[in-house]
């Protein structure tokens, strides 16, 4: 057993499963460009180093960065009293784990941590066969049209889920872009909502959200 499993050699073992088309980049998360946006595949684990590193599940990511811009925009309208954003913020996400390799062979992740080549050929298949099936969900979310779609085919909560938070804010800004007719009456219901609960700093986040999508 090798004592000393250095983040050179993690980076290496996460090149060789990189899918096709994408970078590894500086976050070591794989990464590629589409049309107004990115998309994210991240393993996610535990660091042990300088001695190990056990994986656990694959997150798929998509950024659209209308989306994202917009919702920026309120932020500094209203000075980021309420909400924050950074250059990497995610649209919409997804984890895959247990789900995809089943619960036995999830939880044999974490009996088998990585330090070598040999060990990190165990969990290799496993990692996978969960990068397949997030980058599967992201292709088929590669559009932000076909993203609200095929969340709209889910219940409310499981699409609040998928919907990077907040989710009132972004699903009202995904409304307006995709053109749906419910925009306007979506808008308003949740700001009344808001007001209802006396929860003012969002109301005021989130009108002027819907001023500055009244606008575009």
């Amino acid at each position: 057993m090798e004592t000393v499993y250095t983040k050179a050699k993690f980076i290496t073992h996460l090149n060789e499963i990189k899918p096709a088309g994408y970078i590894l980049n500086s976050d070591l998360f794989f990464e590629k460009a589409i049309p107004n946006g990115v998309i994210y595949i991240c393993c996610r684990g535990h660091e042990h180093f300088p001695h190990s590193f056990i994986f656990s599940s694959v997150l798929s990511r998509v950024r659209f960065t209308n989306v994202e811009d917009i919702f920026s925009q309120a932020c500094l309208a209203t000075n980021s009293t309420v909400y924050s954003t950074s250059s990497d913020t995610a649209t919409f996400g997804l984890g895959f784990a247990s789900n995809v390799i089943g619960q036995a062979n999830f939880d044999s992740l974490y009996d088998n941590e990585v330090h070598d080549d040999q060990t990190f050929n165990v969990v290799r298949p496993l990692l996978e066969q969960m990068i397949n099936a997030a980058l599967q969900w992201a292709n088929q979310n590669d559009t932000l049209q076909n993203a609200y779609n095929n969340a709209e085919l889910l219940s409310l909560d499981a699409r609040s889920d998928l919907y990077s938070q907040p989710f009132p804010a972004k699903y009202m800004i995904v409304k307006k872009l995709v053109g749906a007719p419910d925009y306007s009456s979506y808008a308003t219901t949740t700001i009344a909502n808001y007001n209802s609960r006396g929860e003012m700093s969002k109301v005021n986040f989130l009108q002027t959200l819907k001023n500055i999508l009244d606008a575009l």
